[in-house]
């Protein structure tokens, strides 16, 4: 009589109930596995085979079906090998049918041991809504599964220490330590090493507060790069929610370690540096299995792309819809899939190809400026919220910069400016989460357009000023929006701003200064 055992996979970030069917019957031996199964599922012939026999058991001589149920759901990824080997125990009388409210997932080795698997976490979340009581996992999974409260967790081994836990042989204790997920203040000056650059390092700050796009152009060695690096610092850490959302993205590209080797362990902001080289499936995801792309893995964190220009058009054109709809949906001949990118763009460019086109020594010509430049189309443009230009340094500035001693007064100097930028970037935070909360938005940058007028309302009076200036500078209607939301950063960063604080025609001024070039 066929049993079934209940396991799950992820499409995406969703997770789907599967049915792991196993037929034992007369006939000459075989082992078939059926319900669009991809080549890891079929290779599970072998690995459950080996590690059936080597754990003690027998394997049956018999003709054996194995139907992944439903049929019509495509299934991929090793998970499926322990319930299936359990299955098969279980079909031929060698332990005890199990329960259906029992989840069983894990790679197997040959063995008999168990790997662990990408996507533990959102099958945890999944499992949670499902009301299931129990899932055996892998042991090396478990650390990362038990982020996720209301499911008890049975951390295994090996395939016999599951039958023997199944059968009540030897009963395995729920997993239940995990370590304390903290944060940590930035104890070093994470404008360390750059000169000067006032401006960009307070357009950094509204970037980090109100989580919008920037670009940061300027000649080499200005400090663009250091700047960059810098935002990861100046950024507050996750919350609790940003933080699930975050470490269920990323268990998808890794099968464990998000929790035990530190990824994220304390609530640091995902932060992805890109090569010029990186092809579309990289940036977006996708490929046949449908993967998720580095826009994703930085959700509720930075994007960083160095070089902005000498990136290929195709992988910066698709960056247009998730810049705009903070999420990403793919497409292929196997299915759709979504994933939210909410994260923030750090680009950096230089003016023209030989980077010296301000400093009056370019020696490019104005048709290879102009192609330089036209890299970066207008649509891109338009969804960079802050653009900064960053000036040369004088070299009697760099001097002087480089021989000054780190006294005692100058070192608390910069740490009293460091804290301040920390402190606005925390205030404006605050009252984003405060304001924005009843419409479940995180940050300023997330304001549709059809809020606009309720949570950045405009007097009369800064209407009239805005329409002039805007009139002389051409923007675009979406370029008219995020320059409200970035005043609207700008108000909450101020010095004893309230949720009901006004935006006033200064907060305006300030921000066209960055949508101009």
């Amino acid at each position: 009589m066929p049993v079934s055992i209940t396991t799950a996979s992820t499409v995406g970030l969703e997770g789907r109930i599967i049915q792991v069917e196993v037929d034992i019957s007369a006939g000459l031996p075989a082992f078939n596995i059926v319900g669009l199964a991809d080549t890891a599922v079929l290779e599970a012939r072998e690995r459950v085979r080996s590690a059936i026999k080597n754990s003690g058991y027998s394997f049956p001589a018999h003709r054996k079906t194995v139907n992944l149920a439903p049929s019509g759901l495509r299934k991929h990824g090793p998970a499926f090998d322990l319930p299936i080997a359990v299955g098969i125990l279980a079909a031929s009388k060698q332990m005890a049918p199990v329960a259906p409210d029992v989840w069983l997932l894990g790679e197997l080795t040959l063995t008999g041991e168990l790997r662990p698997i990408p996507g533990i976490i959102p099958l945890m979340i999944f499992a949670k809504k499902s009301g299931i009581k129990e899932i055996i996992m892998p042991l090396e999974n478990a650390h990362d599964a038990a982020i996720i409260k209301g499911v008890k967790i049975i951390g295994v081994t090996s395939l016999k220490q599951t039958v023997e836990h199944l059968s009540g042989i030897d009963h395995i204790e729920p997993y239940e330590k995990v370590d304390e997920i903290y944060s940590e203040e930035c104890s070093s000056d994470p404008f360390d090493g750059v000169i000067g650059q006032d401006a960009a390092k307070h357009a950094l700050a509204i970037a980090a507060a109100g989580h919008h796009n920037i670009l940061l152009s300027g000649p080499p060695g200005v400090g663009k790069t250091l700047l960059a690096h810098a935002m990861a610092a100046i950024l507050p850490p996750l919350s609790y929610e940003e933080f699930i959302e975050v470490a269920a993205i990323h268990s998808l590209k890794n099968a464990s370690g998000i929790m035990t080797n530190g990824l994220l362990a304390r609530r640091h902001r995902p932060v992805r540096e890109l090569h010029h080289t990186a092809s579309v499936a990289a940036m977006i995801g996708g490929t046949a299995n449908l993967t998720v792309g580095e826009i994703s893995l930085a959700h509720h964190g930075v994007l960083v792309l160095d070089e902005l220009p000498e990136f290929s058009r195709d992988v910066l054109e698709a960056l247009r819809q998730p810049l705009e709809e903070k999420s990403i949906t793919i497409t292929r001949a196997k299915g759709s899939v979504t994933y939210p990118a909410n994260a923030i763009l750090l680009a950096t460019a230089n003016p023209c190809p030989c980077g010296l086109l301000k400093g009056g020594r370019c020696t490019c010509l104005p048709h290879q400026i102009k192609q330089y430049q036209s890299r970066i189309s207008g649509p891109i443009l338009d969804r960079i919220d802050i653009r900064i230009q960053m000036e040369p340094i004088h070299a009697a500035e760099m001097i002087r910069k480089s021989s000054t001693k780190n006294t005692i007064e100058h070192d608390a100097q910069r740490k009293i400016e460091v804290g301040e930028i920390m402190e606005s970037i925390s205030r404006a935070r605050t009252l984003q989460h405060i304001r924005l909360l009843p419409y479940h938005l995180h940050t300023n940058s997330d304001i549709p357009s059809k809020l606009m007028s309720t949570l950045c309302p405009l007097d009369i009076e800064t209407q009239a000023q805005l329409t002039d200036a805007i009139q002389k500078v051409h923007l675009s209607p979406r370029a008219i929006h995020r320059l409200i939301k970035i005043a609207r950063t700008i108000a909450d960063m101020e010095v004893g701003a309230t949720v009901d604080s006004s935006i006033t025609y200064s907060h305006l001024f300030q921000a066209l200064q960055f949508r101009v070039d």
